[in-house]
């Protein structure tokens, strides 16, 4: 039930003809919001969310490539943002990995510390590496958020021949990423109920993942995409590593 019509919209101020604003499209419930349209507005939010997360979701498992494909060239209203998909995969993928352990296992294995340091310079390395520990612990949403763009600004100039701007690349790996960490939920999962943790199986997934969905979506041949891949990988361990390097070295000198 609505509180009073009005002959203006509220949003754009277009004069109003109907339910709805012919100019920004937005519903004409008067100037108070109640409480039945405000469930009704959060449960319609839900339902599209759903629609949409579902849509996208299976269309990544089938063909990961097509759906950033089809997103990049004007099929955008069945799929969520790419970017908004890799937020909601990666904070429920982190969570999981906290939660079981898996992520400070990660941490353990990507950051190996042995000895006991003997000179200044071997003491100064033992404080970069704890540091970097600690950052990959708690900082890695923010290591992920800043490489992200970074990571699809060397690969626009890596597979230029397939002529995608900066913004297509970037929501391809958004797709990439976002459904990557998707599937290692899963994995997560059953190395938890295994009870044991290996970092491999991860980054072997993220590779598999990414031929498949470079391959379409940069529509080149198996072997070339395969090859390719190799440097990606690259590109990837590097860019995350010294963002990672980076927020370390800023925590050291209690910059951040």
């Amino acid at each position: 039930m609505v509180d009073h019509i009005e002959d203006e919209c509220l949003n754009c101020h277009e004069a109003l003809s109907g339910g709805y604003c012919h100019q920004c499209g937005q519903r004409n419930i008067g100037s108070r919001l109640t409480l039945n349209v405000f469930m009704q507005g959060f449960a319609n939010a839900l339902s599209e969310l759903d629609s949409k997360l579902w849509q996208t979701i299976i269309g990544l498992t089938k063909n990961p490539g097509r759906i950033a494909l089809k997103y990049v060239e004007g099929s955008r209203a069945s799929y969520i943002n790419p970017v908004r998909y890799f937020f909601v995969m990666f904070a429920v993928y982190l969570a999981v990995a906290v939660l079981t352990g898996a992520h400070d296992s990660f941490v353990e294995s990507a950051v190996q510390i042995d000895g006991t340091p003997e000179t200044a310079q071997d003491k100064k390395i033992l404080t970069f590496m704890e540091g970097l520990r600690e950052t990959l612990r708690g900082k890695l949403n923010l290591i992920s958020f800043i490489s992200l763009p970074l990571i699809a600004f060397f690969l626009r100039y890596q597979y230029f021949r397939a002529k995608r701007n900066y913004p297509e690349v970037l929501s391809f790996v958004c797709f990439y990423m976002g459904h990557a960490y998707f599937l290692s939920i899963f994995l997560v999962l059953a190395q938890y109920v295994y009870g044991s943790y290996d970092q491999m199986f991860r980054n072997i997934l993220f590779y598999i993942l990414f031929i498949f969905s470079a391959h379409v979506f940069f529509e080149m041949r198996w072997w070339m995409t395969i090859v390719s891949s190799i440097l990606s990988v690259f590109i990837y361990m590097a860019v995350s590593g010294l963002v990672a390097s980076a927020f370390t070295v800023l925590s050291i000198f209690n910059i951040i």
